[in-house]
C-alpha cells in the first residue's frame, strides 16, 4: 500500500495516495516510509503544520531518516521558521550529500534559509555548492548574485 501511495503521489493523484497511505498506517502506524510520504502529501496539499507532525513521528522512529529530515525542513521553511529549517537541512546533509530529489535541491533550500536568516556568507557557500551539484536554473544564479550584492561584492555578482 505504501508503494502504491508513493506512485499515486508521484502522479499527483492525491486522493488515491491518501487512501493508500492511510491504509498502510492503519496496518502499522509507525511505518516510517508511509509517515514520510503522508507528510509529503500533506505538504503538497498546503498543510505544512500537519505535514511536520508526520515527519516528526518518522524522525522519532529513525532520527537519521533523510526524507523525513528534508520534509520537516521544507515544512518549517514554509512556515517561515528558517532557523529550524536550517537545522533540519544540515542534519540531512550530515547523513549524506546524496539526498533524494534533484541534485542540489537541499543545498539550494539551505542557502535560501540562510539568506532569509541574514547569514549571507553561508547562503553564498550553499548556493555555490547547489549549482556545482546541478541545481542550475535562473533562480539559483539570481539568488547567488543577490547574496553577493548584499555584501557589496558586485564583481562576484556578475
Amino acid at each position: 500500500m505504501t508503494q502504491l501511495g508513493a506512485i499515486c503521489l508521484e502522479l499527483c493523484q492525491y486522493e488515491e495516495a491518501a487512501t493508500n497511505l492511510k491504509n498502510a498506517l492503519e496496518i502499522n502506524k509507525n511505518y516510517g516510509p508511509a509517515l514520510v510520504l503522508m507528510g509529503n502529501l500533506l505538504f503538497e496539499s498546503h498543510k505544512p503544520d500537519v505535514a511536520l507532525r508526520y515527519h516528526a513521528q518518522a524522525l522519532k522512529i529513525n532520527p537519521k531518516d533523510i526524507a523525513a529530515l528534508v520534509g520537516a525542513g521544507n515544512a518549517v521553511y514554509d512556515q517561515k521558521e528558517t532557523k529550524k529549517a536550517i537545522d533540519y537541512y544540515e542534519q540531512a546533509l550530515e547523513v549524506t550529500e546524496d539526498l533524494p530529489g534533484p541534485p542540489g535541491d537541499v543545498r539550494y533550500n539551505l542557502a535560501n534559509a540562510y539568506y532569509i536568516a541574514k547569514n549571507t556568507d553561508e547562503a553564498i557557500k550553499n548556493y555555490q555548492i547547489a549549482i556545482k551539484k546541478g541545481h542550475v536554473n535562473k533562480e539559483s544564479f539570481y539568488n547567488l548574485a543577490n547574496a553577493f550584492c548584499t555584501q557589496q561584492k558586485f564583481p562576484e555578482a556578475i
